[in-house]
């Protein structure tokens, strides 16, 4: 599985973007020490977020996307992780089962 696959299964829902969603994500990335740095923006109906490490290493690189997925998860999740030099990359779509849902792609490095 690749992320061509979660934008696959995107395009059978409704992706539009939630403002307080990105809102959250936003809040929740400030309120963690060990970024240095988070920017996010909107492209097209995807949430784009860059975050810069103050340590990068796999084992931060989760922990800090598994306690976001969990903080703005709906209850259908699928997400890719794919490693491109010193870059980490997470694309994740998330549903309601009302196929409502938000396609988020966060860089790590």
């Amino acid at each position: 599985m690749d992320q061509n696959t979660i934008y696959d299964l995107a395009k059978q829902m409704d992706c539009s973007i939630d403002t307080g969603l990105t809102t959250e994500i936003q809040d929740y990335l400030n309120r963690q020490l060990n970024i240095k740095e988070s920017l996010i923006s909107l492209e097209e109906n995807i949430i784009i977020s860059h975050i810069k490490l103050k340590k990068n290493c796999l084992s931060e690189v989760k922990k800090i996307f598994f306690d976001l997925l969990h903080f703005i998860e709906y209850s259908s999740v699928f997400y890719v992780r794919e490693e491109k030099g010193n870059l980490i990359e997470y694309t994740l779509l998330s549903s309601t089962i009302g196929n409502k849902g938000f396609l988020l792609r966060i860089t790590f490095n």
